[in-house]
């Protein structure tokens, strides 16, 4: 567990990204997902805004990792400090609190949270929501991270 209370994304295992098709960025050590598992990806892709992938946790548990990458906007890369202005992060301040706003938001309803620092295939800090293949609401818990995520005003925070 993080100091701050959520799981550690590094220990994830992401399978492919949410169009089905394996991460180039990743090591060759992919593993490929079912065709059921794509499906569901597949689903997700019409119903919600956020980065969806398959993962596979250290327990051998799959699902659907929900994330949202969040820029430094005190980078010194001008790509990350652009993204971070339209999202509202003035300092990396702001993009923390929002940050642990939407990771609040998600357990208080029930999903299972992770969060890290220059994690994910990107290599920026970024925070999930999983949601296992074999719970009997994938899809709706799926939109409801969506929509929970979405109600938080990244710069009121």
């Amino acid at each position: 567990m993080c100091r701050y209370g959520w799981e550690d994304i590094t220990r994830i295992t992401y399978l492919t990204s949410s169009i089905g098709e394996p991460i180039s960025c990743l090591p060759d050590s992919v593993i490929p997902v079912s065709e059921s598992e794509g499906a569901w990806l597949q689903k997700l892709e019409e119903r919600i805004s956020l980065f969806a992938y398959a993962v596979q946790l250290p327990d051998g548990k799959r699902g659907i990792l929900l994330a949202i990458e969040i820029v430094n906007p005190e980078s010194e890369c001008p790509e990350d400090a652009r993204i971070a202005r339209e999202w509202g992060f003035v300092t990396s301040g702001d993009a923390w609190r929002f940050a642990e706003t939407v990771l609040k938001k998600w357990r208080e309803h029930g999903l299972r949270v992770f969060g890290g620092y220059a994690t994910g295939p990107f290599g920026r800090h970024e925070i999930g929501a999983f949601v296992g293949f074999d719970e009997p609401d994938v899809l709706e818990k799926c939109v409801l991270a969506d929509r929970l995520a979405s109600e938080v005003d990244s710069v009121t925070v």
